[in-house]
């Protein structure tokens, strides 16, 4: 019944005849009767819908739902819609209530396919919603969606491989699971105490994981203010994946031990479900069933009152938790000196089962007390048995840090010397022998002259990565005593 917009009228005639048309009809086109009635509820859809805003709310009565929840904050939609629908609701909460029904208006994106077309049915490139939840669950779906829902831009979404285009939310909710089970399993049943009562007995990761949720908590706060949803799931992702689950879960594990310190094991507990709160809190707005689920079996302290859900806990502030960021600068050297001595661990093909020694010199001032204070972190997280301070000496691989750090781990007796060595150096012969002819072809006038543009750019771009990847290998080359 609505084109365009506009109102179409439907009349009824005694006949039965249903009349549908732009102009008033004078007599039924059936029996010729100009007893005709028109219907008085057809309204056109535009029409309706610029009522939204108060007319679900009971209006015209004033209702206590109306003045609850008129006006609004923030209208969220789609940009081609901005005269028929938001400009629409505007002048009619101007017309009937006398102020704008909403201050602010998010234009979000269009989910489109890989090709950049609009999925519809027509095209038979649309996604199912329903499908993907019953597939990924709807955690999974709408973390995705929320992920990549950058200001300014559209949705790309495979739907010819729903798996791989829902992959990272599906692997992200799973995450979140299979860490809360864990922790939940490692705090068991009984009240924490409050965090208050704890603070002396915190161990320097206790402390850096509070300050990191001050953190964390700053960033999604200011991010959802500024609607940078995607800004704010992809901090939140590396909060809760990277730093809680790769760091403090690994760092506390043997202190939530029952055979642990039973003070270093209630400021573990407390500060895991601190953490652990106060990140399904955050979390709750992109990832609300998973979240919701794993905070209802959080264990509260004794005493204090707890929210029905989390849908109603207060949002979490930066101030519910101290920001230090000295020891935030500690562990961020900490946590460099792992990865690199993990990744010489891989590169140099050192089982993992293997121990090995490490070497550090240099650094900012304080950099190896605070190395040798965390000597049990550094054995645990990267197979390490003794750290000396000093350049170290003979066969073994060599590693700067970001804070100017040197390392060495030995490897005599650790790898197969000889055979890496022969290894690399057949790797350098490789490399120089594809890196000829790159640089012959960038000798030959002809080439260079007469082949597009781009060719010849990358032609030169491959041959300054082979010298580098060449000169890599004789540095490590050197290394191994060669």
């Amino acid at each position: 019944l609505f084109r365009s917009g506009h109102r179409i009228p439907v009349w009824y005639c005694d006949c039965g005849e249903e009349i549908v048309a732009r102009e008033d009809p004078t007599e039924c086109p059936r029996c010729g009767s100009a007893s005709l009635q028109q219907d008085p509820d057809v309204l056109d859809t535009w029409f309706s819908s610029q009522l939204w805003p108060f007319s679900v709310f009971g209006w015209p009565e004033e209702t206590d739902d109306l003045k609850a929840f008129y006006p609004g904050h923030t209208m969220v939609t789609a940009p081609e819609i901005l005269f028929f629908w938001v400009a629409r609701m505007i002048m009619m909460g101007y017309e009937f209530r006398g102020e704008a029904p909403f201050t602010q208006v998010y234009l979000h994106g269009t989910v489109r396919d890989i090709k950049g077309r609009k999925m519809s049915k027509s095209l038979g490139n649309g996604i199912d919603p329903l499908e993907v939840v019953e597939a990924f669950g709807a955690d999974a779906m709408r973390f995705t969606i929320v992920s990549q829902c950058a200001v300014g831009t559209d949705i790309s979404l495979d739907h010819e491989n729903v798996e791989a285009a829902f992959a990272n939310g599906r692997n992200f909710a799973n995450k979140i699971w299979n860490a809360g089970r864990f922790a939940l399993m490692s705090v068991g049943d009984a009240p924490i105490q409050p965090l208050d009562q704890l603070r002396g007995d915190l161990a320097e990761e206790d402390r850096w994981i509070l300050s990191r949720l001050s953190h964390a908590t700053e960033e999604a706060t200011r991010g959802l203010e500024r609607f940078r949803l995607h800004e704010v799931a992809e901090r939140l992702y590396h909060f809760f994946w990277g730093e809680i689950c790769d760091w403090y879960l690994e760092l506390v594990k043997s202190r939530l031990n029952v055979e642990a310190d039973e003070a270093s094991r209630e400021a573990a507990r407390t500060t895991l479900v601190t953490v652990l709160d106060g990140a399904f809190r955050l979390l709750h707005p992109i990832v609300p069933f998973v979240t919701a689920e794993l905070w209802a079996r959080l264990p509260w302290p004794d005493g204090a009152q707890r929210p029905d859900d989390l849908i109603v806990a207060p949002w979490p502030m930066p101030a519910d938790v101290d920001r230090d960021e000295t020891v935030e600068a500690d562990m961020a050297g900490f946590q460099s000196l792992v990865t690199e001595v993990r990744r010489l661990r891989k590169e140099y093909g050192v089982g993992e089962g293997q121990r090995i020694g490490l070497s550090v010199q240099g650094g900012p001032e304080g950099f190896f007390d605070s190395l040798s204070v965390r000597a049990a972190a550094v054995e645990q997280l990267a197979r390490v048995d003794r750290i000396e301070s000093g350049a170290g000496a003979g066969v073994g691989a060599n590693a700067v840090l970001s804070n100017g750090a040197e390392l060495f781990v030995p490897l005599e007796g650790v790898i197969d010397v000889e055979r890496e060595r022969e290894r690399m150096q057949k790797e350098i012969t490789r490399l120089e022998g594809v890196l000829a002819g790159v640089e012959k072809r960038l000798a030959n006038e002809q080439f260079v002259s007469n082949a597009p543009e781009e060719v010849v750019n990358t032609a030169r771009e491959n041959a300054a990565q082979l010298q580098d990847q060449a000169d890599k290998l004789r540095e490590k080359l050197a290394g191994l005593g060669v």
